[in-house]
């Protein structure tokens, strides 16, 4: 089945338009119908309390008006929207970073609940990529240009969870494995010449699994 990719509100850039596929079902959520234009696409749907930015008048989109008092982020609406229309994975664009923080909280937890119903979701922007990993998963993440790879329990504590190298880079695990620090965050710096950075191998919480995309980011606000 076609992909669901949801597009929230924190701008984006040109760079992640490769990121579509001509058959993607695209939600916009609130503002998120902004980011269509430089991502050059349309929307299918778009929802939203529309609190943040006006209702658009366009005749061919479904446009779901949603109440300003709810339960639900606009974002979380339209990931329920998107497990009602039987997707199976689901892309959300424009769901890190802006201005305020809870925000992209919320949208993490959005992605761990889409998991939760068996739906694969992944969270990106131009620096980074976010995946998850549920208990008991074996997961082969391919190279790419990503350079960083962390990753942090959530809803429990990864006391069985394993890093798998499949060469003998410098500094980086080996097929000796690795245990990973016992309720805490693990980082992993991946070197260019490895072309399979990691197979996580765990039981008893969620993972959630983060890509860096270059080097040269810095060690941020550790």
């Amino acid at each position: 089945m076609a992909r669901c990719v949801i597009l929230s509100a924190c701008p984006v850039s040109p760079a992640l338009a490769g990121l579509l596929r001509e058959d993607d079902f695209i939600i916009a959520c609130d503002a998120g119908y902004r980011n269509c234009a430089p991502l050059h696409c349309k929307p299918h749907v778009i929802v939203g309390d529309f609190d943040t930015a006006p209702c658009p008048q366009q005749e061919d989109d479904e446009i779901v008006v949603l109440p300003h008092v709810k339960d639900d982020t606009d974002t979380e609406y339209a990931a329920k929207l998107a497990v009602q229309k039987g997707f199976d994975e689901v892309l959300l664009l424009g769901g890190l970073g802006g201005r305020r923080l809870e925000h992209t909280l919320a949208n993490l937890c959005t992605g761990l609940g889409l998991e939760k119903r068996g739906v694969r979701a992944m969270l990106q922007d131009e620096r980074s990529r976010i995946t998850f990993v549920m208990p008991g998963e074996m997961r082969r993440y391919p190279k790419e240009d990503y350079f960083y790879f962390s990753a942090f329990p959530m809803e429990g504590r990864a006391e069985a969870t394993r890093w798998a190298s499949a060469t003998n880079t410098p500094k980086a695990p080996t097929a000796s494995r690795c245990p990973l620090a016992k309720g805490h965050w693990s980082s992993w710096k991946r070197w260019r010449t490895d072309p399979f950075p990691a197979i996580p191998e765990h039981s008893g919480c969620k993972l959630l699994i983060v890509w860096y995309q270059t080097e040269r980011w810095g060690s941020g606000c550790r």
